[in-house]
C-alpha cells in the first residue's frame, strides 16, 4: 500500500525540489502474518503473538493475578518444537521475501523518474529470535540475530557496490545524509558520515 503512493507522490514533484522520504515496513513483524493467503501453518500451531511469546521466553509478567499456567505451560510445551520453528521461520522468511519485493518495485518506481540525484537506505530497526537462546520475537536481549541487521545505501551517482566491514549504527545515518546533502549537521552528534572516501 505504502509503496504505490509514494512512487506516486515523487513523480507529482517538480524535478528541481527537494524531497525526504521515509517508509516504515513492518511485515516482517510478529506475527508473521504478511500474506494474504493462508497463514504458513494453517493453524497447526499457535499463532506466535505477543503474549504466545512472552509466556514463550518465561516471563509472562510480575503480577501474579493475572499469570495463567495453562497457557505457560502450552506455549513452554513448543520450546525445542522444530516443526513449530520451522514453520515459524518459513513464516518469516516470507514476510522478508515480500519486503524484498516491495524495496525493488519502490527503487524501479523512483529509478524511473529519472534525472534526480537520490540518496537511498534500507535499514533494519532489529531482527527478530526464532527459536535461538529458547527465545522468540526481540524482548530485551542484545543477541546477534537482533543487532546484526541491513544497512544498505546507495548514494547519489551510484558507483561501485561494496561491502564494507566495522560497524555502523542507525546514528550514522543523519550524519551521511547531511554529507550528502551538502549541508552541516547539528554539531554533537554521536554518528559519523559513511560515505565512501572520495579517491
Amino acid at each position: 500500500r505504502l509503496v504505490p503512493a509514494a512512487v506516486e507522490w515523487e513523480k507529482s514533484l517538480s524535478p528541481e525540489k527537494d524531497f525526504f522520504m521515509f517508509l516504515h515496513a513492518d511485515d516482517a513483524q510478529s506475527t508473521y502474518r504478511c500474506s494474504s493467503g493462508t497463514y504458513v501453518n494453517n493453524g497447526k500451531f499457535p499463532e506466535a503473538n505477543s503474549e504466545f511469546d512472552t509466556y514463550y521466553n518465561g516471563f509472562p509478567g510480575f503480577d501474579l493475578h493475572k499469570l495463567d499456567l495453562e497457557k505457560w505451560k502450552h506455549a513452554l510445551s513448543y520450546r525445542g518444537n522444530t516443526a513449530f520453528l520451522s514453520d515459524l521461520s518459513n513464516a518469516y522468511d516470507l514476510c522478508v521475501s515480500r519486503l524484498d519485493k516491495d524495496i525493488a518495485t519502490l527503487l524501479s518506481g523512483l529509478g524511473a523518474a529519472g534525472g534526480r540525484p537520490l540518496l537511498i537506505m534500507i535499514v533494519g530497526d532489529h531482527g527478530d529470535l526464532l527459536g535461538e537462546h529458547d527465545t522468540l520475537g526481540r524482548g530485551g536481549y542484545f543477541f546477534e540475530p537482533l543487532v546484526r541487521v541491513p544497512l544498505i545505501i546507495r548514494f547519489p551517482g551510484g558507483g561501485g557496490a561494496q561491502r564494507r566491514r566495522g560497524i555502523a549504527e542507525q546514528a550514522d545515518l543523519l550524519p551521511t545524509i547531511c554529507a550528502a546533502a551538502g549541508v552541516a549537521c547539528h554539531g554533537g552528534l554521536d554518528g559519523k558520515n559513511l560515505a565512501p572516501a572520495e579517491k
